[in-house]
């Protein structure tokens, strides 16, 4: 049954995602390298600092996974941190990447991006699949700011993310 859950909230992900492709493929294709400013992101640059936080949350969740059942049950405090994340990500406030992302590259290939991020997509559905019943509410999870959470947390983090993020895209798309 959290399984099921965790997929639907997966599909609902692929979906923006997928949504906001096909929207970009309909613009000037120089959008993509366009920063706003010499210190701001452009569109290839917003899809890398997405990407790499979900790749890096997978490889965390996939060494997580191998403690099985010792880890930890999630309950209230994580739940109101996870909301917590949420509305500070809904609330508009800039925040500065994390460290552990890494400094974000000059010069971004926005359709080797798309396609890193297709295979990260990739490894998050066989994440979700492979995830034994027992672990999704287990805190296999670690958000920067919030700390541990459970996996229905992290795909809430990546839409609440994207969602975020998607506020920039469509500021960088009006240049």
């Amino acid at each position: 049954m959290k399984k099921k859950l965790l997929l639907k909230k997966m599909e609902q992900l692929e979906t923006s995602r997928q949504k906001l492709l096909a929207e970009l493929e309909k613009e000037d294709k120089g959008i993509f390298h366009t920063k706003p400013a010499p210190d701001k992101w452009c569109i290839a640059q917003v899809f890398y600092h997405l990407n790499s936080s979900e790749s890096i949350s997978i490889n965390y969740v996939q060494k997580k996974m191998l403690g099985g059942d010792s880890i930890k049950k999630t309950g209230v405090p994580a739940a109101f941190r996870s909301m917590l994340v949420k509305t500070v990500l809904r609330s508009g406030y800039k925040l500065k990447a994390p460290k552990l992302l890494g400094d974000m590259p000059e010069e971004v290939n926005y359709h080797k991006m798309v396609d890193s991020w297709n295979e990260t997509r990739i490894r998050l559905s066989e994440l979700i699949h492979s995830m034994p019943e027992t672990l999704i509410e287990r805190e296999v999870y670690y958000h920067p700011l919030a700390g541990r959470m459970n996996l229905l947390h992290m795909l809430e983090f990546f839409k609440d993310h994207f969602d975020h993020h998607l506020t920039q895209i469509d500021r960088l798309k009006k240049q």
